[in-house]
């Protein structure tokens, strides 16, 4: 273990050194460097170690991390002339696209080594939390199942495995239309569709991630997709159910997407170009050669992806991760099956403006037709109605649109025929229209989004049925056989879609807060017309209540509420952060809605509620094992004050018999801030590990993300998004600024105060009350919320005790210069183009690798993963070598990099385990708490005193 330096040792030197291994401090010389380099820092170290072994000494830590010697990668200077500004890039040379550079491997690998050996003092702490996390999870469980074609379709997890296993059951012959009280029951034999565990095993591979899973519409073959490598390039395979055999040789690269036509021999897929851009669509009958497939789309334009997906309100698939990405930032576009299960969708979308194309299920060969024509700033989205079956018209859509002028979003219905026969005034938000299939673009454009329903003949026939509204953002709309839901969004309220059925019109939030009471909009259903013909005006919708003692009715402010439009009773919560999605399950004649509710401490919960009859069900609520008790913590809702006078919200969480509340607590401050993906207060079972030690978890809802649910600043809607990104991005950063200065500065008053604004029932607070200090806040981002960690850090390094840094993206300008780069052109739309003199200056005054300078930072960790397609490896390196070069603390400062993986690191949910444990233990160390125990939940504390 000493090597070479076990001979400049001293006679007591030795001594000490065998005495420090004999104690189980053997990881004092882990990484030591060879005899000659730090001689002297080994010598303070050994002299330390003896008052240490007498008891009498402290500093054993520093002193061994000051002998270690960090990676110092060579200077190659680069220099890079934009609009006759110079930028000098030493380690421009990390840039390798082919991942197999020796000398960037190397650099790489000398980076994770001195990573570990900085943590090796944690590696007892990595344990205990790996295995306390491990303890909540109970291994063996099964998701809820969704009826649809005749089987319910779940996933469900073994003991000792990492991945899913995708299983249906045939629904019991005799069985009713579908309920609520649906359940797979034990009588009919389970079917394994896919076992991931298997495929990863017989493969050998040690990355494994699902892109879809689709069966076929007479539910007789199965088409999914599988990435091996973590550079999210997944290969299509397809195979019989009856027998198991795979009908086809794979076909690999394309981007995960794969929808069927309803011939159950032919297949849409998607492909990438060299930028890893979703591009191109093909046509592939099972059984042909894949050379001969033919192209049916071709997107020219590299601002925007094409991609496919099937929408049946169903999903088998428990890594959705393939097509998420691409919705997260806001680009995604894809194939798809409408949930009428008539028509397949090609939808095509850059950050701001999106374009879809239909073509009937039953007749593959057509050719896709454009609903609306592309329009620079506006997108819509679809669901499909067939309309009568005694009626020759092929039905009607029901659109989501924003624009400039909505938005917000607005409703339409239009004729499929004619989809651009729509009515609707010009408004400040959106609203929800219905247009003819045959001419989409008959409609109205306004600024925000609204409803509207089309014929399908005539898409653009439209009429409004849900007004846009400067207060009510609708985030979308999906419909079924009769049904349409609806998904308001609000300042308070986001309307995260509509879903709709053969009779039902249901409207979701994607979440709720103190005011949503005041939007005077929340949740509904709505039956649609008895002749299944276009509707011209939405009715009164059917009131979401929930009669639970675990969500009991409040009137207090801070109540969040679902409702009808018109005359529906509030349904409240008494928590004062959480999350609510829902929306209709399984097939289009399905009279069944399915919701979803969680927050910073309650486990997520699915609800099935009918909506003829009104009747409910609780269909799941996440177990967590190991004592958990969600009354042993509260949430609160507070709000700081941006430079601007904006009031940024703040969700938080802790635990009432750890919290202080005196400014001395660790607290770790979580942040996103763009693409408008909003970042919800839900659930997190790993998290309990930190609030179980007496830590504070906190979200900054800022501007730039999709957080305007949680706005409290009027009628923000999207412009919550819109004023964080382009020139206006800076606001992200100084939003998170100011809610770590408040969580610093801000002192509270009595419960009874904090019961009226909103704040949920901690009612153990005190006066005068701090949440934490500087030296005790912890902040933490991932990509983009990477990009925020960095801008933060370099800004306000002062605010913060350590940062964890997830493949940040934090390399922007020079990204955004380099079209040759993945995804670079897309990002334009989110961050600007730097081609331009303005949008230069502006990138280059918060990007995080161009702002570092010499100044004390915080304790760093960045991570990365060397096949991420989306954010280049060599973006956190490039940074951490900079910080290392012109810092000037001896803070921490390491880099992890996978390099077996790639944006979403390891998929193994135990493995992940490990990567979380890794990083909260650098938490814990740095905080000063190796050695802080986790208090017992109060129901094992109970079950152990009986």
């Amino acid at each position: 273990m000493l090597g070479s330096n076990y001979k400049w040792m001293s006679k007591e030197e030795r001594r000490v050194a065998q005495s420090l291994i004999s104690h189980g401090q053997q990881h004092v010389f882990k990484a030591w460097p060879k005899r000659g380099v730090n001689d002297d820092a080994k010598r303070r170290l050994l002299t330390v170690a003896a008052s240490y072994l007498q008891g009498a000494g402290s500093g054993l830590e520093d002193a061994r991390l000051s002998v270690l010697v960090p990676p110092t990668p060579t200077k190659q200077p680069t220099e890079l002339v934009t609009h006759n500004d110079t930028r000098t890039d030493d380690y421009y040379w990390l840039r390798d696209d082919a991942r197999k550079d020796p000398a960037v491997l190397s650099y790489l690998k000398e980076e994770n080594a001195y990573t570990a050996a900085a943590m090796a003092d944690t590696q007892q702490l990595q344990d205990a939390l790996y295995t306390e996390m491990r303890a909540r999870i109970q291994e063996e469980d099964t998701s809820v199942a969704t009826r649809y074609q005749g089987y319910y379709y779940y996933t469900r997890t073994e003991e000792g495995q990492q991945y899913a296993v995708h299983c249906r059951r045939a629904v019991a012959p005799g069985a009713g239309a579908p309920a609520e009280s649906d359940e797979p029951g034990q009588q009919q034999p389970e079917e394994v569709l896919l076992d991931e565990n298997r495929r990863k095993e017989e493969g050998k591979h040690s990355f494994y991630m699902v892109g879809c899973c689709e069966t076929s519409p007479n539910q007789q073959l199965l088409a999914w997709t599988e990435d091996t490598v973590g550079g999210e390039k997944y290969t299509l395979h397809v195979k019989d159910l009856a027998t198991g055999k795979e009908l086809m040789t794979p076909i690999p690269d394309t981007s995960g997407d794969v929808v069927w036509a309803n011939d159950n021999a032919t297949l849409f897929y998607v492909v990438k170009d060299h930028l890893d851009r979703p591009y191109k669509v093909l046509r592939h009958k099972v059984g042909s050669a894949s050379a001969e497939d033919p192209v049916v789309y071709d997107e020219k334009d590299e601002s925007f992806c094409v991609g496919i997906g099937r929408s049946t309100h169903r999903s088998t698939s428990a890594s959705a991760a393939a097509t998420s990405f691409y919705s997260f930032y806001s680009f995604y576009v894809g194939i798809g099956r409408s949930h009428s299960e008539q028509l397949l969708y090609i939808h095509i979308g850059s950050a701001v403006t999106s374009e879809t194309l239909f073509m009937p299920a039953d007749t593959p060969e057509d050719t896709f037709k454009v609903v609306l024509p592309r329009i620079q700033d506006v997108e819509y989205s679809i669901s499909h109605h067939p309309g009568s079956s005694s009626s020759s018209s092929q039905g009607w859509f029901l659109i989501t649109i924003r624009d400039p002028a909505l938005p917000n979003s607005e409703l339409r219905v239009a004729p499929v025929e004619d989809p651009m026969q729509q009515t609707g005034p010009t408004l400040p938000n959106s609203e929800l229209r219905v247009a003819p299939v045959e001419d989409p673009a008959q409609q109205t454009w306004s600024s925000n989004s609204e409803l509207r329903v089309a014929p399908v003949e005539d898409p653009m026939q439209q009429t409004v049925i849900q007004p846009h509204s400067a207060d009510v953002k609708i985030g979308g709309a999906s419909i079924g056989a009769r049904w349409l839901v609806i998904q308001p969004h609000s300042a308070d309220v986001k309307m995260e879609g509509a879903s709709i059925s053969a009779r039902w019109l249901v409207i979701q939030p994607h979440s709720a807060d103190v005011k949503i009471e005041a939007a005077g909009i929340g949740a509904r259903w709505l039956v649609m017309p008895q002749d299944d013909s276009m509707p011209q005006q939405l009715g009164d919708g059917q009131v979401v209540q929930f009669e639970e003692a675990a969500y009991a009715l409040s009137g207090g402010a801070g109540a969040a509420c679902l409702r009808s439009w018109k005359r529906g009773q509030v349904v409240q919560f008494e928590e004062a952060a959480y999350a609510l999605s829902g929306g209709l399950t399984g097939d289009f004649d399905s009279e069944v809605l399915r919701l979803r509710y969680s927050s910073l401490t309650t486990p997520p919960s699915v609800y099935d509620q009918h909506m003829a009859t009104g009747k409910r069900a609780l269909k799941k609520v996440q177990p967590i094992l190991g004592g958990f008790n969600k009354e042993d913590y509260t949430t609160q809702r507070l709000w700081a004050k941006a430079p601007d006078g904006t009031k940024v919200p703040i969700s938080l969480a802790f635990r009432m018999d750890l919290a202080k509340l005196d400014g001395t607590d660790p607290l770790l401050l979580h942040g996103y801030g763009s693409y408008e993906h909003p970042y919800d207060p839900s659930f997190s079972r790993d998290q309990l590990s930190l609030l179980d030690r007496g830590w504070t978890v906190a979200i900054a809802h800022i501007r730039g993300g999709g957080d305007t649910a949680w706005a409290a600043c009027g009628d923000m809607g999207r412009m919550w998004y819109e004023d964080g990104k382009y020139l206006k991005k800076r606001n992200t950063f100084t939003d998170f600024i100011a809610c770590a200065e408040h969580l610093i500065k801000e002192r509270f008053t009595s419960p009874s105060r904090l019961s009226t604004e909103g704040r949920s029932a901690g009612g153990l607070l005190m006066g005068a009350e701090r949440y934490t200090s500087a030296s005790r806040l912890s902040i933490e981002g991932r990509s983009a919320g990477g990009l925020l960690m960095g801008a933060v850090t370099n800004m306000r390094p002062d605010l913060f005790n350590s940062v964890l840094m997830g493949v940040p993206f934090v390399d922007v300008l020079t990204t955004m210069l380099d079209e040759t780069i993945p995804l670079t052109t897309i990002e334009w739309e989110e961050w600007g183009n730097p081609q331009k003199p303005d949008y230069y200056e502006y990138m280059k005054s918060y990007s995080p690798v161009d702002n570092v300078k010499a100044q004390d930072y915080p304790h760093i960790l960045v991570t990365g993963g060397l096949h991420d397609p989306r954010v280049g490896y060599w973006e956190p390196a490039k940074l951490v070598a900079k910080l290392r070069e012109l810092k000037t603390d001896s803070h921490l400062l390491l880099l992890k990099c996978e390099l077996g993986a790639g944006h979403f690191s390891v998929t193994g949910r135990f493995e992940r385990l490990k990567e979380t444990a890794f990083e909260y233990a650098f938490l814990l160390k740095t905080a000063g708490m190796l050695a802080v125990q986790p208090t017992p939940g109060s129901s094992k504390a109970a079950a152990a005193a009986s």
